[in-house]
């Protein structure tokens, strides 16, 4: 899981979003409208408005990728499952009503041995 989890909101400019991501190290924010998640906005979001000057658009904007969010007792192979299921590349960490961070593809591939990955076993055939 990836924390921590930094939010920006939807009326910021794409211009705030990259400066948050590369003053801490990530390469997502979770994006608020209205005080409620809505999706997360990627350095590659970011970086497909490039014919327009970054602080001329707002984060809602941009194409921002949708997610679900899951208890943070989930355990890793049902938060897999639930990824492909619903093509989501990643999922909001909520503990006490409270959104703590992202589960992500990347969180996946950098922190499973090769050798405890089966993907048949995730996808009910």
């Amino acid at each position: 899981m990836t924390t921590p989890l930094l939010t920006i909101d939807g009326k910021a400019s794409a211009m705030d979003a990259a400066k948050i991501m590369a003053e801490h190290h990530v390469t997502s924010n979770l994006v608020k409208i209205d005080s409620q998640a809505t999706g997360v906005v990627t350095q590659d979001d970011v970086l497909t408005c490039r014919a327009i000057p970054l602080r001329d658009i707002q984060v809602k904007e941009l194409p921002i990728q949708p997610t679900k969010h899951v208890h943070a007792t989930l355990i890793c192979e049902d938060a897999i499952k639930l990824m492909i299921r619903q093509g989501l590349r990643k999922l909001i960490v909520t503990k006490d009503a409270q959104n703590i961070g992202l589960f992500t593809l990347t969180n996946i591939l950098t922190n499973t041995p090769v050798h405890e990955v089966n993907p048949c076993q995730l996808i009910d055939l």
